[in-house]
């Protein structure tokens, strides 16, 4: 089990690594074949749908909690029943997200500025129909990787997201190519979606013998089910309106350049969380069996590891990016997306308090206590948009970041931490510490970093890596020689064997 776990966070890294790297490369062909308006145009569909999202009501999530513990109580003939509830209840979810779909394509004029008119807006539409269509797809098929992780099979959906993340640039390049535009990224993402869907499935049954039996509703777990997934849910509108909700306010306000300009702001925070939730979802089964069994103690000290890891990381992409970022955004994406840099600086700021506590998250689930959690996210967030709205209207993306943040930081940083240590028994002060030793011991590298970055600006791609090679290493060596403990020293060990292996 050890070494299975050791390989899910390996796999887990490099599924990261490669949807980076892949979308790095990627991504800067995308825009200047794509341009500036059908780029926001293509985000502007996803942030209305990703909306409609929320119909899952937390039940993906449930599904994971339920069937594992049913698989350490050996319910097995009860699971099965179980997941053809999801099933069923999934089919049903699916149905109204096409209602309500058709409701908003309809109606979309009335939502967005286009600046293109009516020729924009069809566009719009014919994207958010096939979005709609893969979300509904997805519903049902969600349960499917559900039992996967249940299982703790993160091999395979981890292998299978790897070929996703790179078809996905090898099918649009020809398309971009001959001149195809946002429609066709839409039905590439669609029928992706379709594919690992059925690559799911065909696992579960033939792989892991994993029956789905329909024809018992069993009303009282469902009500349990559905107490737990209210928070759960409640905690997904919170997310809904931290990530997507500054992109639809700009999208009314300014149109798709400015949604354009954010998106690449936030892309650079989606590449920051994906660095934190590689390794704590991989951890969510296992968290469940601790709390099952285990000491307060015990958790702390597991919540501290992970935190640990999870900021040597982090922090290495915050100062590397504040250092090298504004040279890289204009390199990258093109200078009419220098406002980016200042967007994604604000965002990822506020959201490294939350990333390197993202255990917590699934401590509080698997205690089933996050009903706190996410109601005090739903107030936040909820002021998060309100103020977005305000403020976008003179300062654009700007100002949306910086009500991000400081809802965050009031959120996430003060009433959250506050919670851990006084409802879950969290040793936080002691957390702080370990993240305050570390900050300070990195501290003159980073002087360092900043001047020697000053004397040698460049908007040469190739010198730029160079330089960020060159903070990386100094940034590993440091972080090893002065700041890492016996565990982590030894963990890097044994992950350079493995390589040499």
């Amino acid at each position: 089990m050890k070494n299975n776990l050791k390989i899910s966070i390996l796999l887990s890294y490099m599924s990261m690594f490669v949807s980076i790297i892949v979308s790095m490369l990627y991504t800067p062909f995308m825009l200047r074949h794509l341009g500036q308006q059908q780029y926001g145009l293509y985000n502007m569909a996803a942030s209305v749908i990703s909306y409609l999202n929320l119909f899952d009501l937390g039940l993906g999530n449930a599904v994971v909690r339920y069937a594992t513990k049913y698989r350490i109580e050996k319910k097995y003939k009860d699971a099965e029943y179980l997941y053809g509830m999801f099933v069923t209840i999934f089919a049903l979810i699916s149905v109204l997200t096409m209602i309500i779909g058709a409701i908003l394509v309809v109606n979309i004029q009335n939502i967005y500025t286009v600046s293109t008119g009516e020729t924009g807006i069809a566009q719009l539409r014919i994207i958010m129909i096939i979005m709609i269509f893969s979300l509904a797809i997805s519903f049902p098929g969600s349960v499917y990787s559900s039992i996967i992780t249940s299982y703790e099979e993160f091999t395979f959906l981890k292998i299978t997201g790897m070929m996703s993340t790179i078809l996905n640039p090898i099918i649009m390049i020809p398309l971009l190519i001959h001149g195809h535009k946002a429609v066709s990224l839409s039905v590439v993402a669609l029928s992706l979606n379709f594919f690992l869907i059925s690559l799911n499935a065909i696992y579960v049954h033939t792989k892991l013998k994993v029956k789905i039996r329909f024809g018992r509703f069993d009303r009282n777990l469902l009500k349990e089910i559905s107490r737990y997934s209210a928070f759960v849910f409640l905690g997904a509108i919170v997310d809904q309106l931290y990530w997507n909700t500054d992109k639809i306010i700009l999208g009314v306000v300014s149109g798709e350049a400015a949604v354009a300009v954010y998106s690449v702001g936030s892309q650079i925070h989606t590449y920051f969380q994906q660095f934190s939730w590689s390794i704590s979802n991989v951890f969510f089964p296992r968290v469940t069996k601790m709390v099952t069994e285990g000491s307060k103690e015990i958790i702390y000290q597991f919540f501290l590891k992970i935190g640990r890891i999870q900021y040597f990381v982090l922090f290495l992409i915050y100062t590397g990016f504040f250092i090298f970022g504004k040279e890289f955004i204009e390199c990258w994406a093109g200078e009419e997306y220098k406002t980016a840099y200042y967007i994604a600086m604000i965002v990822i700021s506020g959201a490294i308090v939350p990333l390197i506590q993202n255990m917590g998250v699934h401590i509080v689930q698997a205690m089933n206590k996050h009903a706190f959690r996410s109601i005090c996210y739903f107030c936040i967030a909820l002021i998060n948009a309100v103020s977005s709205y305000f403020v976008a209207y003179k300062w654009q993306g700007i100002g949306c970041a910086i009500c991000t943040y400081l809802s965050m930081i009031l959120g996430h940083g003060i009433v959250m931490n506050w919670f851990y240590k006084r409802k879950i028994g969290l040793d936080i002060g002691d957390f702080w510490k370990n993240i305050a030793i570390i900050t300070l011991k990195y501290l003159p590298l980073v002087c360092v970093g900043i001047f020697l970055n000053q004397k040698f600006v460049t908007s040469n791609i190739v010198f730029l890596a160079v330089k960020i090679f060159l903070y990386t290493i100094g940034y590993c060596i440091l972080g090893y020689v002065w700041c890492m403990n016996t565990d982590e020293k030894d963990l890097v060990k044994s992950v350079i064997r493995k390589v040499k292996k």
